[in-house]
């Protein structure tokens, strides 16, 4: 029997301590992500026996309710409950609980998550680019090829840009001025530039480098890129 979405979310509501105690919201492939103001006031046992309802994780600061497949239709309803979502809810969220490595997994997989559907989606895009120039004989030269590949390059050559604004998110920061700062890391000339494509380099400490008004600058592209981003992130803050 298929699951009632809507009556699982009111259900999951109430037994979590009702709207006012979910600070936000998100989902992954499998579960249901909350942060909570007050996690005391949750019934896990209340919120296991509900249909639907796997398990229940407490990790990283966050409220995780194992769901299944379904947890994706689940939460189109369960946002619109309590106008909640990915981009936060009605009240701060809560400060992350646990010991510092606790903590600093629970901050990467929270900006991570929420860009599941787009690297699977252009995943599964350049999968399909394979099988047609393996078995269909596309060439790789066309602009057929040429515009498929893009579709499925485009989150990966950009991923800072949609890193930083999970970032943002996260650390209630202005998602704008985060995004300003990934763009310009990926920006095609900066880019050219730290490949050695327009200037010749020099080196520092054995590596290429160029120079911003006369101080190195260790040649690297950053597009792609995970670790930079989050390096950045309490620089910003």
């Amino acid at each position: 029997m298929a699951l009632d979405y809507v009556e699982t979310s009111k259900k999951i509501i109430e037994a979590v301590g009702g709207v006012s105690n979910i600070a936000s919201a998100t989902n992954c492939m499998t579960r249901l992500r909350l942060v909570l103001n007050d996690e005391s006031k949750a019934d896990d046992k209340k919120v296991e026996k509900i249909k639907g309802v796997k398990s229940v994780i407490k990790q990283g600061g966050q409220y995780q309710i194992v769901i299944g497949n379904e947890v994706s239709n689940l939460f189109k309803e369960f946002k619109t409950m309590g106008n909640f979502g990915a981009e936060g809810g009605s009240s701060a969220p809560k400060k992350a609980e646990g010991n510092i490595i606790q903590r600093l997994f629970g901050f990467i997989s929270g900006c991570m998550t929420p860009m599941l559907p787009a690297m699977l989606g252009c995943g599964m895009m350049k999968v399909v680019l394979t099988l047609l120039t393996t078995f269909a004989g596309l060439s790789t030269e066309g602009s057929t090829y040429i515009i498929l590949n893009a579709m499925g390059d485009c989150f990966f050559t950009f991923l800072p840009i949609f890193l930083a604004f999970n970032i943002a998110k996260k650390m209630d920061g202005s998602p704008m001025l985060f995004m300003a700062v990934a763009a310009a890391m990926v920006y095609p000339d900066l880019v050219t530039l730290m490949g050695g494509g327009s200037l010749e380099l020099g080196t520092f400490l054995g590596m290429d480098c160029t120079y911003l008004f006369g101080i190195p600058v260790i040649c690297s592209t950053y597009t792609s890129s995970v670790l930079p981003m989050l390096l950045m992130a309490p620089v910003m803050k």
